[in-house]
């Protein structure tokens, strides 16, 4: 039987996260689509030192997961090397990239 997490954030603090089955997890999307933000758009990103560009962070980091750079696929590293937060990520340096 397939498990899903619901985690629920209070202004960014957990509020308590629930194991439900698919049904329930169904029925919550269905209740809070309307209530949903606008999804963000994708920035492109460029790994300066090989000058590959990605459509996104999220393709970026399959891009090193692939190159054994790491066990995880956490975008969001990659995001923050982009932001300056970092200054480099996995051995690289990124950056976004104008379009």
């Amino acid at each position: 039987m397939e498990k899903y997490l619901v985690i629920l954030l209070k202004n960014g603090l957990s509020e308590g996260r629930y194991k439900i089955n698919k049904e329930l997890f169904g029925q919550i999307k269905a209740k809070i689509r309307p209530f949903r933000s606008q999804p963000m758009k994708a920035k492109a990103i460029r790994c300066i030192e090989t000058g590959q560009i990605f459509k996104c962070a999220r393709e970026a980091q399959a891009w090193v997961y692939h190159q054994e750079l790491t066990t995880t696929m956490n975008f969001e590293a990659i995001k923050k090397a982009c932001k300056g937060h970092r200054n480099t990520m996995y051995g690289y340096h990124w950056e976004y990239v104008n379009k």
